[in-house]
């Protein structure tokens, strides 16, 4: 898969250089991600998981999508499609914030 560089990771996950920095580094020393210097420039470094790492994100996203299911089915089903707009309205609402900053 396609590397990340660290910058563009650190923007998108929302935290300074330094402490991405130390949970690269951890998640180097437990062998779910890889850091190489970018082919481009030379400079920026780039993050790749590793098969562990991508066995592991599969995992993650799995245990995500059970837990909003098993909350989302404690909704009543005459207010799901409410929620799902509501929702929907919030998650475009941070994406614009996002593309602002």
């Amino acid at each position: 898969t396609d590397g990340i560089d660290m910058t563009s990771l650190s923007h998108r996950i929302g935290v300074d250089n330094s402490t991405l920095t130390r949970l690269i580094d951890l998640l180097i020393k437990n062998k779910y991600v890889l850091k190489n210097k970018n082919p481009l420039d030379g400079r920026s470094m780039l993050v790749f998981l590793t098969d562990s790492g991508e066995l592991l994100q599969a995992e993650i996203e799995k245990e995500i999508d059970r837990l909003g299911s098993d909350i989302f089915n404690q909704i009543p089903m005459e207010d799901q499609d409410e929620v799902k707009e509501i929702l929907s309205t919030f998650h475009w609402t941070v994406t614009k914030y996002k593309m602002k900053k």
